[in-house]
């Protein structure tokens, strides 16, 4: 497991959890509790959600919250050093990557502009995963090609 395939995975958690209304308010009741004193479940200071209105900041709260629990259940080990990494990622997620989601959104509708923030860093760790920005993709091929015709060099009668 690496960063990126657990970032990767937190990102279509969240953006599957996003395009899903009822998904989105049952998540939202589940974080929440149904405790009165919502304040605690907004995390406009962790995931710098200062602006937002409470409805909106508790939604997002409880995204981020389930995505990381769908996240960390399916890399879930019983490996301590696996655990440690997925404790350092989940920690990186929350600390790094959900603020810069949230930066300079629209406040008055800031759930759309977070969806696109988030198919946007989806679109680009995907790409970085391309073949074609792999200068050796052709290797394999290539190797394979050689000793190919070198076995079948080799075989033909001299």
């Amino acid at each position: 497991m690496s960063q990126k395939q657990f970032t990767l995975a937190f990102l279509q958690n969240v953006l599957t959890l996003l395009n899903d209304e009822n998904q989105l308010c049952k998540v939202s009741s589940y974080f929440q509790q149904e405790d009165p004193n919502i304040n605690r479940y907004l995390c406009r200071d962790s995931f710098g959600l200062h602006g937002w209105n409470d409805e909106n900041a508790g939604k997002f709260s409880a995204v981020i919250a389930e995505a990381l629990r769908q996240t960390t259940t399916a890399f879930f080990t019983k490996d301590d050093e696996q655990l440690k990494l997925i404790q350092r990622y989940s920690d990186n997620i929350k600390t790094n990557l959900v603020p810069k989601l949230t930066a300079n959104v629209d406040t008055n509708n800031p759930m759309i502009a977070v969806k696109l923030n988030v198919e946007k860093k989806l679109l680009q760790l995907t790409a970085d995963k391309s073949y074609f920005n792999n200068p050796y993709v052709l290797f394999g091929g290539l190797a394979a090609t050689a000793i190919v015709a070198t076995v079948a060099w080799s075989l033909t009668p001299k």
